[in-house]
């Protein structure tokens, strides 16, 4: 857990980026250019652009997006997150009930293990005493 203050607006746009609510748009290879070059000389970035970064934060002097929000009204807004909550139970619903197939296949196998060691030792004791 982090000590300290935590960003909420931050945390609200990662959820954002997640349920694609806002979408990176990749700058094309003419625009990268111009915006190294900006970066090179000393300059900012536009307003809107951003550097891609790597897994520990680090921003890219290479490669840049742009964040594309849709305009939707409340009523879709509210539609698009229903589906997507729906969606998600889907998926864990589906992943329980693969869960539960995997058990049953499991305990069938070991029931079958078992009988063939029973077999087998009934086998060994008949033969044995013959």
């Amino acid at each position: 857990m982090k000590w300290g203050k935590f960003n909420l607006r931050d945390a609200i746009k990662a959820y954002k980026f997640d349920l694609d609510l806002l979408q990176k748009i990749p700058c094309s290879n003419k625009e990268n250019q111009e915006y190294r070059k900006i970066l090179q000389e000393g300059g900012k970035l536009p307003e809107g652009v951003y550097p891609y970064t790597n897994a520990k934060g680090k921003a890219s002097a290479k490669e840049f997006y742009t964040v594309y929000e849709p305009e939707l009204t409340a009523a879709e807004l509210e539609e698009y997150l229903k589906y997507k909550e729906l969606s998600i139970l889907n998926t864990i619903k589906n992943l329980t009930y693969t869960k539960i197939n995997l058990l049953n296949i499991i305990t069938d196998c070991l029931i079958f293990i078992v009988l063939l060691l029973i077999i087998a030792l009934i086998l060994g004791g008949l033969l044995s005493f013959s």
